[in-house]
């Protein structure tokens, strides 16, 4: 990763700065993501879920052949897994930690004017992305934007599209700042 002043530099004079979040904002404390199932499998004791949770969103995901939402990857689950849900949201909210050294690089780019939005493609609700983010301590950015929410995705680049309709801007008046080169 890049050090902050070099990434301020490069920003130089554009007003708005987005950042990903999973994995540039904050950290999950697995190793992989599917890493959460078993976790809940294990508190839970409902034995199976870890590997019905991960055939669901694959189910969900043909399925639907766009972005999906939690909602819908639940709908795929078996029925005995589908309070799983709430565990899966409470976990999503208070396990993951803040990336500190990206969590200071936003602050000093809110504090430069810069203007932050946040963009995620995640299958998570706002309702659990936004509290996640409030716990991590950051909570300063303008917009949140989640694929989940809008069936369109940074990966495709029409997340983007939607962002700059929103905001009135070009593509030059915006900085992305993130762990996957493609998005």
């Amino acid at each position: 990763m890049m050090k902050s002043n070099a990434i301020i530099d490069i920003v130089g004079d554009r007003p708005y700065v987005s950042f990903d979040i999973y994995d540039t904002l904050v950290i999950r404390p697995y190793v992989l993501p599917t890493d959460l199932f078993r976790h809940a499998e294990r508190i839970s004791g409902k034995e199976g879920f870890a590997n019905a949770r991960i055939i669901a969103e694959k189910d969900a995901r043909k399925r639907h052949g766009r972005e999906i939402t939690l909602d819908e990857i639940y709908a795929e689950i078996d029925e005995k897994y589908r309070e799983m849900i709430d565990l899966e949201k409470r976990m999503e909210i208070d396990l993951p930690l803040p990336n500190t050294e990206m969590k200071e690089l936003l602050e000093r780019l809110s504090e430069m004017g810069k203007r932050i939005v946040l963009i995620s493609d995640m299958y998570l609700p706002v309702d659990v992305i936004g509290p996640m983010l409030k716990r991590c301590g950051i909570d300063r950015y303008e917009r949140l934007y989640v694929s989940s929410e809008s069936f369109r995705t940074k990966h495709n680049g029409s997340l983007y599209g939607q962002v700059m309709d929103d905001l009135n801007i070009e593509p030059k008046d915006l900085f992305h700042i993130g762990d996957n080169r493609h998005s």
